[in-house]
């Protein structure tokens, strides 16, 4: 999955934090099940590196950015320290969307796709590195406030910043 800038769309802005401002975060997986997530702009600069080494490819290759895997837990804990408070779990209504998936296209295809919420997963990136010296990686804290803030999501501090400092 993948989260980050400002152009929404996935699970991180329509699902988890979504009801943020209602001091809740949505979770639609098991909490101690890991689950992998990919930074929009770290994926994006693999892409460019992978793309100027692309005269050193012959045929198929299969590359995997790990990003970061965590589990539900771990991301709240991690949106809390973000955002400066604490927020309610929620999960997600699996049960509604099932109902609606007789009617839509494309909650059915979100049901088909709920096994990567039930069980553990982690990409390997061993291929990736083996043909890039260095791996963009934004730490997950960094990630998650930029993507909030982009999102408009993180809560202006007294003195007008996001306490993002500059990045």
């Amino acid at each position: 999955d993948f989260f980050g800038g400002k152009v929404g769309g996935s699970w991180f802005d329509l699902v988890i934090a979504k009801s943020l401002k209602q001091e809740k975060l949505v979770y639609p997986g098991a909490p101690d099940v890991p689950h992998s997530w990919s930074y929009l702009p770290d994926l994006a600069q693999t892409f460019v590196h992978l793309a100027e080494q692309r005269s050193q490819f012959v045929g198929a290759h299969t590359v995997h950015f790990n990003g970061h895997t965590v589990t539900g837990e771990e991301l709240h804990i991690e949106v809390e320290a973000v955002v400066g408070r604490p927020l309610k779990r929620a999960t997600m209504p699996w049960g509604l969307v099932r109902l609606a998936a007789w009617f839509s296209p494309m909650l059915a295809a979100t049901l088909d796709m709920r096994y990567l919420w039930q069980r553990a997963h982690r990409l390997n990136d061993r291929s990736l590195r083996q043909h890039l010296n260095i791996v963009p990686h934004t730490t997950l804290a960094q990630a998650l406030a930029m993507s909030l803030n982009d999102l408009g999501l993180l809560p202006a501090r007294k003195d007008g910043g996001t306490g993002l400092g500059s990045a």
